[in-house]
C-alpha cells in the first residue's frame, strides 16, 4: 500500500512539473508576443524621449491594444480576465490595472500608459484588494 502511496504521489509530482513547464512556456509566448513587446516599448520609448528633453507625447495604446493584450494574457492564464469579471465585479480600468500588473509593469509604468497619478494607480490597488480579500491593504 505504501508503494502505491508513493507511486501516486511521483505521477503527482509529475504532473504538477508538467502543468508548470507548460506554463512557463505559455509566459515566455506571451514575452515574446508583438503586444507584449509593444507595451514596454511605448515605456522605453516615453524614457529616452525625457533623457533627450523632448516633448513629451502621450502613449500610443489604443483600444485595439488593449484588447489584443486583454486576449494574449487569457491565452496564457486560463482565462484571467473572464474569471476575474465572474468572481468579482470590476472597471474598465480596474482591468486594465490588473492586465498592466499582470506584465510585470511597476504602478508607475501603469499610471503613464493608463494616463493616471500613480496616487490613482495606487488606490485602484487598493480597492482591488479590499474587493478581492475583503480586507484593508497595502497597494503591495
Amino acid at each position: 500500500m505504501l508503494n502505491a502511496q508513493k507511486k501516486l504521489i511521483e505521477k503527482n509530482s509529475e504532473q504538477i512539473e508538467a502543468r508548470q513547464k507548460v506554463q512557463d512556456q505559455a509566459e515566455a509566448k506571451l514575452k515574446q508576443s508583438e503586444i507584449y513587446k509593444k507595451f514596454h516599448s511605448v515605456l522605453k520609448g516615453e524614457e529616452e524621449e525625457k533623457e533627450e528633453e523632448k516633448e513629451e507625447e502621450e502613449v500610443k495604446i489604443n483600444n485595439t491594444d488593449w484588447q489584443t493584450l486583454n486576449q494574449a494574457i487569457d491565452e496564457t492564464y486560463n482565462q484571467f480576465s473572464q474569471r476575474l469579471q465572474e468572481l468579482y465585479p470590476i472597471t474598465d480600468i480596474e482591468l486594465k490595472v490588473c492586465l498592466l500588473l499582470k506584465i510585470n509593469l511597476s504602478p508607475l509604468q501603469i499610471a503613464t500608459i493608463a494616463t493616471r497619478s500613480k496616487q490613482a494607480i495606487s488606490s485602484i490597488r487598493k480597492r482591488l484588494y479590499k474587493k478581492f480579500f475583503n480586507e484593508e491593504g497595502s497597494t503591495e
